[in-house]
């Protein structure tokens, strides 16, 4: 991979959840952490495998901590009004008051399958 930033497309994430998911359904997990070091290594091999992108184990266990932090952040807004997901696109939503006065918050677009594979991981079995 070259020294610019990583470019995640829905496909990428989607295939990144995917292979957690698999990693987690193999036992390669832990509770506290998400998927061990083994899990990593896996989810790394086969994601470069499919997309030939070489992103390193680091690229993509940040993009999954991204993911949980919106997920997080998304879920304990649910009891602002306003907070929610839009009906016909699945996207999170935030009215333009709430969302202006909480910088950061919000910061990615991401789509409700997304977060229902997020909630999937980090439910206890």
């Amino acid at each position: 991979m070259s020294q610019d930033r990583a470019v995640w497309d829905d496909r990428a994430t989607s295939l990144l959840l995917d292979l957690i998911i698999q990693q987690k359904e193999l036992c390669h997990w832990t509770p506290a952490n998400g998927p061990t070091q083994l899990g990593w290594t896996n989810i790394t091999h086969d994601f470069n495998k499919v997309t030939d992108l070489g992103y390193n184990k680091k690229v993509c266990q940040n993009k999954y901590n991204e993911l949980k932090h919106c997920y997080f952040n998304w879920r304990d807004g649910q009891t602002h009004t306003g907070l929610g997901r839009d009906p016909l696109t699945g996207e999170v939503t935030a009215d333009p008051e709430w969302y202006g006065a909480s910088p950061g918050v919000l910061t990615t677009r991401i789509s409700l399958i997304f977060f229902v594979a997020i909630r999937f991981l980090l439910t206890q079995y």
